[in-house]
């Protein structure tokens, strides 16, 4: 029977390397337990709003950033798709409290894959990301629609 990361885990053990093995154990909990507390919170305990129907279209002459370092060297979209639900947690929280209402929305300029622009919208939010280069969408790892 082979279980996935052990090898990966041994190997760092006998390299001396336990903290990192450690700090990378804690952050996947870490992880774990906010995806579960968003996931209670927004999805089983709210009733979220109706999606909206609005199309947001964004018109541009240069649909790619050609000469912008993001799309030359494309490091952090080719490999952040990432998320952090605390801190989606906490903005939610605190706009909702400060501004009130019912229609909320996000904006994330470089959005690597669109994982943020994601967990915004899976809370009822318009969300729009857009992204100079087009590695993502070129290698399907891209976030495209709701």
């Amino acid at each position: 029977m082979h279980i996935p990361g052990v090898s990966w885990a041994l190997t760092l053990i006998r390299n001396g390397q336990t903290g990192f093995l450690l700090a990378e154990i804690w952050m996947r909990l870490y992880k774990g337990i906010y995806e579960i507390i968003f996931a209670v919170k927004y999805r089983l305990c709210r009733r979220l709003p109706a999606p909206n129907k609005e199309q947001i279209t964004v018109e541009t002459k240069h649909p790619v950033a050609f000469e912008s370092p993001d799309h030359q060297t494309p490091f952090g979209t080719m490999r952040d798709n990432s998320t952090n639900k605390k801190f989606v947690l906490f903005m939610a929280n605190r706009i909702e409290r400060e501004a009130g209402g019912n229609c909320f929305g996000a904006l994330d300029l470089g959005c690597s894959g669109g994982q943020l622009v994601k967990d915004f919208l899976d809370l009822g939010w318009r969300s729009v990301g857009l992204e100079g280069s087009d590695y993502s969408l070129k290698h399907r790892r891209a976030r495209t629609s709701a």
